[in-house]
């Protein structure tokens, strides 16, 4: 069944030198990870083990706090956990002006990136069998959902053409469907449904930010 997300918050970082810290809970979501706010996060806040005490609330109830990227440019954003709980994944803009999409292991610091070029690249989302990324980019022009293989990442390949915008990809379970929030000019956000092997395409209605 596809969810909507409560939250809507989704950048981990400040300007210039980002650091992002995933609150990792031992039950954990099944992907995308609540970050603190961005105004949370400032570098005078951070311990010598690379913490920072979350806020009062929502947020208190996630005690293992690690920081996971060190770049000292750009911004990393939408971090999302492999379902096995061992992988990142997240967009930076650590290396060029516009966003791509990195995996990094949680157990090391060997980051990396699996899309490149003069797009931006967001919202990754890894899939059940681990070999698959799916993303949101520019490099059409306007916002479309593409699917990259981790072991030949130079392959990316369509999902969605649609004239608006579509973003936030979600697998299903099976890893054959992939539900996504899309809008077209002037119109309110709906949820959309493709199957990867039959290309049909089903309208949920209206929603933002799918989670499966």
């Amino acid at each position: 069944m596809v969810g909507m997300r409560n939250s809507q918050l989704r950048r981990g970082g400040t300007a210039g030198a980002l650091l992002l810290v995933l609150a990792v809970a031992a039950a954990g979501c099944r992907n995308r990870l609540p970050v603190a706010p961005p105004e949370e996060i400032r570098p005078d806040r951070f311990d010598d083990r690379g913490i920072v005490p979350l806020p009062a609330g929502q947020w208190s109830g996630y005690t293992d706090q690690r920081q996971h990227t060190f770049w000292r440019n750009g911004e990393d954003n939408d971090p999302c956990l492999s379902r096995d709980g061992t992988r990142l994944l997240f967009s930076s803009t650590a290396h060029s002006p516009v966003s791509s999409i990195y995996l990094r292991p949680l157990d090391g610091r060997a980051t990396r990136q699996l899309t490149t070029g003069i797009h931006n690249d967001m919202y990754p989302e890894l899939d059940p069998t681990g070999t698959r990324v799916a993303f949101a980019s520019q490099r059409t022009g306007n916002w479309d959902i593409f699917v990259v293989e981790i072991d030949n990442p130079n392959t990316a390949w369509q999902v969605t053409q649609s004239p608006g915008d579509d973003i936030h990809p979600t697998w299903s379970p099976d890893g054959r469907r992939l539900a996504y929030c899309s809008r077209a000019r002037d119109e309110d956000w709906q949820i959309w449904v493709v199957d990867l092997k039959s290309h049909g395409f089903t309208n949920l209605g209206p929603g933002m930010y799918p989670d499966w």
